[in-house]
C-alpha cells in the first residue's frame, strides 16, 4: 500500500495500538493473563509482543482463548494444539456461554472424551459414568456462572438422579454454597430457584453439623452485602431464607417472617416496623399454627437475632441499633414475666446471633463494642428480675457472646487485619471461652495454620504484647512441635518449610527422633509429594546426606510406631504405609537396606488378628483407595469419609478426569505393591487373611464380596483374587471364612 512512513490509514486499530510502545504493551497484557495463543498466532508481530508485554509467559486461561462468539472450529483448533486444555475446561466455558449445541456437537465428534450421557441408576462395580459425571459438573459449574438455569437444569437431570440411587453421599461435597454465592451475587434468580429445587429435592446433608435443611436453602453472607443493594421486588423474587449459615439452629431459623428479614437487609427501619402493625410478637406467631410460650419466646428471639445479622449483612449500623432496642423493649414490656420465658428469649436470641462473628470479619470494631455492651446490658437486666440471681447467665455457657469455634476462626481468617480481630478476642476474654483449654490450644493450632499469612502466627508465638504472651501461658512447651505437626497434616507445607527451615533452632521436626537440619527441606519437599501431591516425582536426595537419612529412619523403626501424627512428625517407612503411598515407602526402604521390611513387620506384627491398629487401618486404606478408586459410584456409605466425597465431586471442578484416572492408576498400583509386599513378608503372620477378610467386610460392595473378585480377577489384582478366593473365582458364590 502506498502512503507516507507516518500514514497509518491503511492499517488496522490493533496493529496501530501495538506500534505505540506503552499502548501496545498495555493492549496485549489487557488482552489475556499470558501469552494467547490466538493472540501469537496473528502475525510475527503480536507474537514478538505478546512475549516482551508477559515476559516469555505463554500459558493462558481456556476462557480467554475461547471467547464471545464461540465458535466450533476454534474449539477444535485449541483441542488440536500440541497443548491441549483439559476438557472439562473447554466445556465449563461451553456452559458459561450458554453453548448446549456446541456441547452436543462435540460430544457426537469425540464420544469418548466429551461424554455427557447420563448417569445410570445401575450399579456396576467400575469407572463407568465417571467421564460423563466429571464432564457435567464442568458444565453445571460454567452454566452456575454465566446464569443459564436452564442448561443448569439440563445438566442436573443428567447426573443428580442417579447419584442419589447409588451414592447420595457425592452430592454433599458438591459446592452449593459457592454456586449459590454466585448465583446471588450475580442476581440469577433463575439459575437460584434451580438450585434450592435440586437441594430439596435431594435433602442434602450440609453444613459443619450435617444438619438437613429443609424447604428454602440459606443465603451465605457474602453474597447479601452486594444483594442489599438489589430492588425489594428483586430480593423477594429469590425466594430467600433468613438462615445464614447451616449449623443446630437451622431449623428454628427457617419460617420465620421473610420480608421484615429483607427490609433489615436493606436497612429500612421504618419498613420493619410498618411491616409488622400489630407488633413484632403477633408477626411471628401468625407464622406458626400451635405454640406454646415457651417456644414463642424462642421464635421472637430468633426473629429478632435475623433483622440484627440482616441488617448486619447489608452493612447498616444503625439498623442493627435500632432493632436491638426494638427487641429488648418487647421483651421487657410484657406484663408478666416468667422465669422459662425470660429464659428461653435469652437463650436463644444469644445463641442465634451471628453479627459478632461477621462484625469481626468486616472488622466493624465499634460496633462490636456496642453489641457486648448491650448484651452485658441485657444479661443484666434479665438477671435483675430473678433478684439479682444470675439465673439467665447461668442459662449461657459465655457471658457475652456466643462463639462457634469454627465461624469465629472462619471470620479471623477472612478479616482484613487478622491480628486485630484476634487480640480483641483475646483482650475481652471472648478467646478462652470457645471451649475446654485443651480444646482451645487445638483451635489455636488449626487457626494459626489455617491463616493464609504469617501475620497471626508471628503474633501469637514471638510478641511481646500482653494479649499474646497471655496466649502462650496458656498453651503447651511442646506447642512448636504440635503446631508443625498439624501444618503437615493439614498439607501446609509452605508454612512448615518456613518454620523448619528458617526458624530450626526454635522449631524440632518430629521426633524423637528429630529429623536432621541437612534434610528438613528435603523432608518437606518429600513429604508434600507423598502426602498432597503423589503423581509428581520426588526431589531428589541431597548429595552427602544418604547417611544421615539412613541413620534416621532406621531410629524411626528403633523408636517403635506412634499412631498420633499430631503428636509426632515422622518422615518414615510406616508413615508412608499410612498415607498408603507405596512408592514412597519403597523408595525410603531401599534407603534403609537390608533388613528394612523386617523391621517395618516388627513394628506392625502382633499376636492376634488386628492387634495393632495401624495394621488395620494401613491394610483398610490401601484396599479402600484401590476399590473405592475402581468403582467410585458404588462403594458403601457409611465406611467412607466425606473427604473422599470431597476428593471425587473435585474432579469435574479443578483437575479433570484425566488426572483422576493417573490417580486410579496409582492407587491399583499402589494395592497390587503392597500386598505383594505384605506376602512376601508375612505381615502380621497367620492373621493376614483375616486382616484382608476384615477390610473386605467394611467395603460392603453391591452384590457381596463376589463382585469385587469377578470386577478384579483380570487385572493387575487378580493375585490378591487368588490368595482370597482361589481358583474360578466366576463360578464361587461364598467367600471363605477365616
Amino acid at each position: 500500500m502506498s502512503g507516507s512512513r507516518g500514514d497509518h490509514s491503511g492499517q488496522c486499530l490493533p496493529v496501530r495500538v501495538l506500534r505505540v510502545p506503552i499502548a501496545g504493551s498495555l493492549m496485549l497484557r489487557l488482552a489475556s493473563s499470558g501469552g494467547s495463543v490466538r493472540v501469537r498466532c496473528i502475525n510475527k508481530e503480536f507474537r514478538d509482543g505478546a512475549n516482551h508485554a508477559h515476559d516469555g509467559r505463554t500459558v493462558t486461561k481456556v476462557d480467554e482463548e475461547l471467547v464471545r462468539p464461540l465458535r466450533f472450529k476454534v474449539i477444535l483448533w485449541v483441542l488440536s494444539l500440541p497443548t491441549p486444555p483439559i476438557v472439562e475446561s473447554v466445556l465449563e466455558v461451553c456452559g458459561r456461554q450458554n453453548a448446549l449445541l456446541l456441547i452436543s456437537r462435540l460430544s457426537s465428534l469425540f464420544p469418548s472424551t466429551f461424554d455427557v450421557s447420563p448417569l445410570g441408576f445401575e450399579r456396576r462395580g467400575n469407572t463407568e459414568g465417571m467421564r460423563a459425571f466429571s464432564n457435567l459438573l464442568a458444565i453445571a459449574r460454567g452454566a452456575v456462572a454465566g446464569g443459564h438455569a436452564l442448561l443448569l437444569h439440563w445438566a442436573f437431570r443428567r447426573f443428580l438422579p442417579g447419584l442419589r440411587r447409588r451414592r447420595p453421599q457425592i452430592q454433599e461435597g458438591l459446592p452449593w454454597t459457592e454456586w449459590i454465592s454466585c448465583a446471588l451475587k450475580k442476581g440469577h434468580s433463575e439459575v437460584h430457584r434451580v438450585l434450592v429445587e435440586a437441594l430439596e429435592t435431594g435433602r442434602t446433608i450440609f453444613g459443619r453439623n450435617r444438619v438437613i435443611i429443609p424447604s428454602r436453602f440459606f443465603a451465605p453472607p457474602e453474597a447479601l452485602r452486594e444483594l442489599s443493594l438489589s430492588p425489594l421486588s428483586k430480593l423477594e423474587a429469590l425466594n430467600l431464607s433468613t438462615v445464614l449459615c447451616p449449623d443446630e439452629d437451622a431449623f428454628a431459623l427457617t419460617n420465620l417472617p421473610v420480608r421484615p428479614w429483607l427490609l433489615s437487609l436493606k436497612g429500612d427501619t421504618d419498613g420493619i416496623v410498618a411491616e409488622c402493625p400489630s407488633g413484632f410478637r403477633q408477626a411471628v406467631a401468625s407464622s406458626f399454627v400451635s405454640f406454646s410460650p415457651f417456644e414463642l419466646n424462642t421464635r421472637v428471639a430468633h426473629f429478632f437475632s435475623s433483622l440484627i445479622d440482616g441488617a448486619m449483612c447489608g452493612g447498616h449500623e444503625e439498623t442493627v441499633k435500632k432493632v436491638f432496642r426494638f427487641a429488648t423493649d418487647d421483651i421487657f414490656s410484657l406484663g408478666q414475666i416468667t422465669s422459662v420465658g425470660l429464659g428461653a428469649f435469652c437463650a436463644g436470641f444469644w445463641s442465634s446471633l451471628r453479627a459478632p462473628e461477621i462484625a469481626l470479619k468486616r472488622g466493624m470494631w465499634d460496633l462490636l463494642e456496642w453489641l457486648s455492651a448491650a448484651l452485658n446490658d441485657l444479661w443484666e437486666r434479665a438477671d435483675q428480675v430473678f433478684e439479682g440471681t444470675s439465673f439467665v447467665r447461668g442459662q449461657l455457657s459465655s457471658p457475652v457472646f456466643y462463639w462457634d469455634a469454627a465461624g469465629c476462626s472462619n471470620a479471623i481468617c477472612e478479616s482484613s487485619d487478622k491480628v486485630k480481630a484476634f487480640r480483641w478476642l483475646v483482650e475481652n476474654g471472648e478467646i478462652y471461652r470457645l471451649n475446654s483449654e485443651e480444646n482451645f490450644q487445638f483451635w489455636l493450632i488449626l487457626l494459626v495454620t489455617k491463616c493464609v499469612d504469617r501475620s497471626l502466627f508471628e503474633f501469637v508465638v514471638f510478641s511481646d504484647h500482653d494479649s499474646a504472651r497471655s496466649v502462650r501461658a496458656k498453651l503447651p512447651e511442646d506447642f512448636h512441635r504440635r503446631i508443625c505437626a498439624f501444618a503437615r497434616c493439614q498439607w501446609k507445607f509452605d508454612f512448615l518449610e518456613q518454620r523448619l527451615v528458617d526458624d530450626a533452632a526454635s522449631f524440632p521436626f518430629g521426633g524423637p527422633p528429630f529429623v536432621p537440619v541437612s534434610l528438613r527441606r528435603f523432608a518437606i519437599q518429600f513429604l508434600c509429594v507423598a502426602e498432597s501431591e503423589p503423581l509428581r516425582e520426588f526431589p531428589s536426595l541431597p548429595e552427602g546426606t544418604e547417611a544421615d537419612l539412613k541413620q534416621y529412619l532406621m531410629e524411626t523403626l528403633e523408636e517403635g510406631l506412634n499412631l498420633d501424627h499430631f503428636e509426632r512428625l515422622f518422615v518414615s517407612p510406616v508413615d508412608m504405609l499410612k498415607i498408603r503411598n507405596f512408592p514412597a515407602f519403597r523408595f525410603l526402604l531401599s534407603v534403609v537396606g537390608d533388613g528394612g521390611s523386617q523391621r517395618v513387620c516388627d513394628s506392625l506384627a502382633g499376636a492376634a488378628p488386628l492387634p495393632s491398629r495401624t495394621r488395620g487401618e494401613i491394610v483398610d486404606g490401601f484396599l479402600r483407595d484401590a476399590w473405592c478408586r475402581w468403582a467410585p459410584f458404588d462403594s458403601s456409605g457409611h465406611m467412607l469419609s466425606n473427604e473422599y466425597d470431597q476428593c471425587l465431586v473435585s474432579v469435574g471442578l479443578k483437575k479433570g478426569f484425566d488426572v483422576w484416572e493417573k490417580r486410579l492408576q496409582f492407587e491399583m498400583e499402589g494395592f497390587a505393591g503392597f500386598f505383594r509386599w505384605a506376602v512376601e513378608n508375612n505381615l502380621g503372620g497367620p492373621h493376614l487373611r483375616a486382616d484382608f477378610r476384615r477390610s473386605l467386610l467394611v467395603l460392603q460392595p453391591p452384590g457381596g464380596l463376589q463382585s469385587i473378585a469377578r470386577a478384579w480377577s483380570d487385572t493387575m489384582q487378580a493375585p490378591f483374587v487368588k490368595f482370597f478366593w482361589g481358583e474360578g473365582v466366576h463360578g464361587q458364590e461364598n467367600v471363605p471364612v477365616v
